[in-house]
């Protein structure tokens, strides 16, 4: 996570892409329409995103716990939680940097290579692509033609794109992706010679570090093998998911002038995965994306008006956003960690020393 002239052109990057997602969003709004919509939303249901955000936070932790048996036996879940709140105040601020800054703050809580809680993160990251493959599917299997019709194709450098193009090739990426993560997982030796070929053309000691991180990743995806824990790790995901919807549904019922079939838990479920959409361009915080995909499907698809729409939009990513922004910097004060050390974290300290010698 080293500040670099590429990282900072990335940064810059990500702001352009938000702002251009928010002028698509919110052109020709009216800002008194959009209060009039906001002012009149019923507070119980709005608040009750919280309780939803939170306690899906503690199963993801409690999830983590699980895919990090194999780098530690026993992850205390009060760090987990910690990196995990640490890593959501992180993207707030820089897209993609809580990846890097959650495995950083719990290998400097638990005392475990950060290289292989870095790929328990990453495996975590192939769990909630699957989940939201599956769901988005199910989706467009049932509601296909308004989901086209909400969103048509655009033509891009000569490529035809669609939500069923974005479908189809990311669910192509995770099989490939994780078809040769398993393969080194399940095939250690036959990954070792793979990647020897790869790095001999490289000075021997950055061969070696390359092989120690390389390593240690790996080690962070070893929960692939344990079978034992699949189970547990199959119903945290369906919770964490299931309270991700239920943070979608409350507040929809908290604008009480949106049409009836708007304000119901199946809507709830097209918008989470529609906006997760959103959520995978990077943007610090989903800013700007996040608000276009849950505005064009609660006006294209539910014929929600444009105030209420833009507020919702508003609301619920303002309340998400500012509680995990807050809770995330409490605890990365409470923990004592180093800004500069955070932002300069170095992946392969301690890549070579599994916890308590275990693997």
């Amino acid at each position: 996570m080293r500040f670099s002239i590429r990282n900072i052109i990335n940064y810059f990057g990500s702001l352009v892409i938000a702002a251009v997602f928010l002028y698509l969003a919110f052109r020709g709004m009216d800002f008194d329409q959009i209060w009039q919509a906001t002012k009149n939303v019923n507070i119980f249901w709005t608040l009750m995103i919280l309780p939803c955000l939170f306690v899906s936070h503690f199963f993801r932790a409690w999830r983590w716990q699980y895919l990090l048996i194999p780098v530690k036996n026993r992850v205390s879940l009060r760090n987990s939680w910690s990196a995990l709140m640490i890593g959501y105040m992180a993207n707030n601020v820089l897209p993609r940097a809580g990846e890097f800054v959650r495995p950083f703050s719990l290998g400097k809580l638990e005392k475990i290579s950060k290289s292989s809680a870095l790929g328990s993160v990453l495996f975590e990251r192939i769990l909630d692509i699957l989940s939201f493959l599956l769901i988005l599917i199910v989706i467009l299997f049932f509601i296909h033609q308004k989901v086209s019709s909400a969103f048509p194709e655009f033509v891009f450098l000569g490529f035809r794109l669609s939500i069923m193009t974005f479908v189809i090739v990311l669910s192509i990426i995770e099989a490939v992706g994780t078809g040769m993560i398993g393969l080194l997982v399940f095939k250690r030796e036959l990954g070792t010679k793979i990647f020897d070929l790869a790095f001999r053309f490289l000075p021997k000691k950055l061969s070696q570090r390359a092989h120690r991180i390389l390593h240690s990743l790996l080690d962070g995806f070893l929960s692939m093998k344990d079978t034992k824990n699949y189970l547990m790790i199959i119903l945290l995901s369906i919770i964490t998911w299931g309270l991700y919807a239920f943070m979608m549904y409350f507040p929809l019922l908290a604008f009480e002038k949106m049409p009836a079939d708007a304000r119901t838990l199946p809507a709830a479920i097209v918008l989470l995965a529609i906006s997760n959409i959103g959520i995978v361009i990077p943007t610090p915080g989903s800013i700007g994306t996040y608000h276009f995909f849950v505005i064009q499907t609660l006006q294209r698809i539910y014929s929600v008006d444009a105030g209420q729409a833009m507020s919702y939009a508003v609301v619920t990513h303002a309340m998400g956003f500012i509680s995990t922004t807050f809770v995330g910097l409490a605890y990365f004060i409470k923990d004592h960690l180093s800004l500069k050390e955070t932002l300069q974290a170095d992946f392969n300290s301690n890549a070579d020393q599994p916890a308590n010698g275990e693997h």
